[in-house]
């Protein structure tokens, strides 16, 4: 009669078994730097889903995926994430020298103006200096306009942004009405930068490329530019999707308008305050 296998060896071999595979899943763990100021995580390995950031300097732990060698798994707070192996560092392993500068910098202007836009409405409550040499219609006085504002952003630097914007505004009053169409630049500086919250000072310079002011059947057409500075701050809902206000001081200035008698030439110029409200999307 063949003898039963003892079942406390049984038992040892599985707690032998069991210690290996521990060993060599511990051994898979990978202890790693955030390269990048912002790391992009993802929900899945093929990285169509964002699921936030990771600052640079962040400490994490990684593991390869089988399937996907460009990747690492990467343990986010209550949840499993992939990143790219570009993004981080290796304990022990030595960074490939970095890009040259032009180079670096055209892939994250590329990066962030691809993926960053900002629509906006705003009111520009001003005091509008109506310059002329005819006799109606010049002094002081005060005009609220209305406007659209498109915007895109790149990160140059670790703090700074560059903006690109597009505005459209328009304001009324009485028989009197102007509209404006500004393109610029802007820049704006991180104050405070965390995955949620985004609080900037920004600065900008538009052209405005045409103008229109109308009064009566009247309507002359000119050009001008603005100067403005302020705060932004943006506030993320999702990876994809945020709320953005802004408020700053503006100075628009808008270049002389041939108008007929009684008016003649004015040269009007507008200063106050601009107050924005928009939305941003992130692909």
């Amino acid at each position: 009669m063949r003898r039963a296998f003892p079942l406390c060896k049984i038992l040892n071999i599985f707690g032998i078994l069991l210690c290996f595979s521990s060993q060599a899943a511990l051994a898979s763990d990978l202890a790693g730097t955030i390269l990048r100021d912002r790391a992009k995580v993802f929900s899945d390995p093929e990285l169509t889903v964002p699921l936030g950031y990771m600052k640079g300097g962040k400490k994490v732990t990684l593991a390869p995926h089988e399937s996907y060698p460009g990747i690492y798994k990467v343990l986010v707070p209550g949840k499993k994430a992939y990143i790219k192996k570009t993004d981080v560092i290796i304990a022990g392993e030595s960074i490939e020298p970095p890009l040259p500068t032009s180079e670096r910098f055209s892939t994250v202007v590329y990066e962030r103006l691809r993926t960053k836009y900002v629509l906006s409405l705003y009111s520009f409550n001003s005091v509008m200096n109506l310059r002329g040499s005819g006799t109606a219609s010049t002094g002081e006085s005060n005009l609220s306009w209305l406007g659209l504002s498109l915007k895109g952003e790149a990160l140059i630097r670790r703090n700074l942004d560059l903006q690109m914007l597009a505005n459209f505004m328009s304001a009324s009053e009485g028989e009197e009405g102007f509209t404006a169409f500004e393109l610029g630049f802007g820049t704006a500086y991180r104050l405070v930068d965390s995955q949620k919250l985004l609080v900037r000072i920004e600065s900008q310079l538009l052209i405005i490329p045409v103008s229109t002011f109308t009064v009566g059947d009247i309507q002359k057409n000119s050009f001008g530019y603005t100067l403005g500075a302020g705060l932004t701050s943006t506030y993320q809902f999702t990876p994809s999707w945020g709320v953005e206000g802004n408020l700053g001081m503006y100075y628009t200035r808008l270049i002389k308008y041939n108008l007929p008698a009684p008016y003649g030439a004015i040269s009007p110029d507008f200063k106050g305050s601009r107050i924005g409200l928009g939305v941003n999307y992130q692909f």
